[in-house]
């Protein structure tokens, strides 16, 4: 078989065509993409008169689910895209290349990449690394798609960029808060609880203010110090102050001291906390407080009918539901694409995004349509209770 980017092999329905490049770095050879064919239709591999989508995995246990799951979801929709056809007429080809999550190593690839002149990126899933690298394709002019990246500095400020992003943003945790206890708990006064971590206060203090912003009236609004092995003052004070919901995103033991403490002095009022909570340590509270305890967690696209497992040790596992949730991302990607390819009726960055913004797009997560900013106009955060082993969105 002909190697990729070489004219002449010819590959049918379901061929792959495979090559390593590889670059000299600091005295030794270093992988820096596997480039990846497959198309639908019988072409040349490499051939011109295509267009080429270069996807950025991530490589090392720490990083699972990583790039493996995004490849999978973006082969399976350039399959089907190449089966109806392609975009405007001519198929796609993918290029996989690997990273680690560091910004100097990400900067690399993406000005390998560049030199392709792909039609779209998708891929760098780590923070720091995305952030790295988003300037380095919008001055190439190269849609850049970000499938999970929740870092609120993506877009912020990057008007003009070609830039999508397909997650909520982890500064939307207030916002988010406050919507559904407006929404679900509608009249009722918040007290609102934090531990003095950067974390937990952090958090506290956001939802106290938008809550406040938001015309809901807070009637106690404390820190509390980490590691006390009681909390009935605390206690004490939320039921004096005839709080009707508790907002505490603290860590899982502070937490559990505490509702102890309120439900010994009667105090039955639903508790809001954060991702902060949904670890294996909570599970048995969860399951006894039920819809008294909600937890928001972050969004998925995979929480209409889909269980949510409690958030794993950061020892680079990662459970079905995990795995699956980041292949259905590298698939939106390219649904997204080839869907402002098909209206816009042509492929540079400008029109692609303009699209994207125009008109929501049905995906493998739900549909997408982005703000100007390039962010999905999606909830960024989903109200989940414990229910039959996992988390469930709240009300399902």
């Amino acid at each position: 078989m002909a190697a990729a980017g070489r004219p002449g092999g010819i590959i049918g329905r379901t061929a792959h065509c495979m090559a390593i490049r590889r670059s000299r770095r600091g005295g030794r050879l270093r992988t820096a993409a596997l480039v990846v064919c497959f198309l639908a239709v019988f072409i040349p591999c490499g051939a011109r008169g295509e267009h080429v989508i270069a996807v950025v995995v991530t490589e090392g246990r720490a990083h699972r689910p990583n790039g493996a799951e995004i490849l999978a979801g973006v082969m399976a929709a350039v399959h089907r895209v190449n089966a109806e056809g392609g975009a405007l007429g001519e198929p796609l080809r993918v290029t996989s290349w690997a990273e680690d999550c560091t910004r100097e190593r990400a900067v690399q690839v993406a000005e390998e990449i560049v030199q392709l002149k792909p039609d779209v990126v998708i891929g760098h899933l780590c923070a720091g690394a995305a952030l790295a690298v988003a300037p380095v394709y919008a001055k190439a002019g190269v849609v850049f798609i970000a499938p999970g990246v929740r870092h609120p500095g993506l877009t912020e400020g990057a008007a003009g960029r070609p830039v999508l992003r397909l997650a909520g943003r982890d500064d939307r945790f207030a916002m988010d808060a406050t919507r559904f206890i407006k929404s679900h708990y509608a009249g009722k006064s918040v007290a609102v609880i934090g531990d003095r971590t950067r974390q937990g206060r952090g958090l506290a203090n956001g939802v106290a203010a938008e809550l406040r912003r938001q015309h809901v009236a807070v009637v106690l609004d404390e820190r509390i110090e980490s590691g006390e092995r009681s909390y009935d003052p605390v206690a004490q004070r939320v039921r004096a102050s005839g709080a009707g919901v508790v907002v505490m995103p603290a860590q899982p033991i502070e937490l559990g001291v505490l509702i102890k403490g309120l439900r010994r002095l009667g105090v039955q009022a639903p508790i809001v906390g954060s991702e902060i909570l949904a670890v294996p340590a909570m599970e048995a509270m969860a399951r006894e407080q039920g819809q008294r305890l909600v937890v928001l967690l972050p969004w998925t696209g995979m929480e209409k009918g889909v269980a949510r497992d409690s958030v794993p040790p950061d020892d680079g596992t990662a459970s079905d539901a995990q795995r699956e949730a980041v292949r259905r991302r590298g698939e939106a990607a390219v649904q997204v694409w080839a869907a402002a390819v098909k209206r816009a009726g042509a492929t540079n960055a400008s029109a692609i995004v303009a699209a994207a913004q125009a008109i929501a797009t049905p995906t493998a997560i739900g549909p997408l349509r982005f703000d100007a900013a390039g962010d999905a106009m999606v909830p960024s955060y989903v109200p989940s209770v414990w229910l039959n082993g996992s988390w469930q969105p709240f009300g399902d």
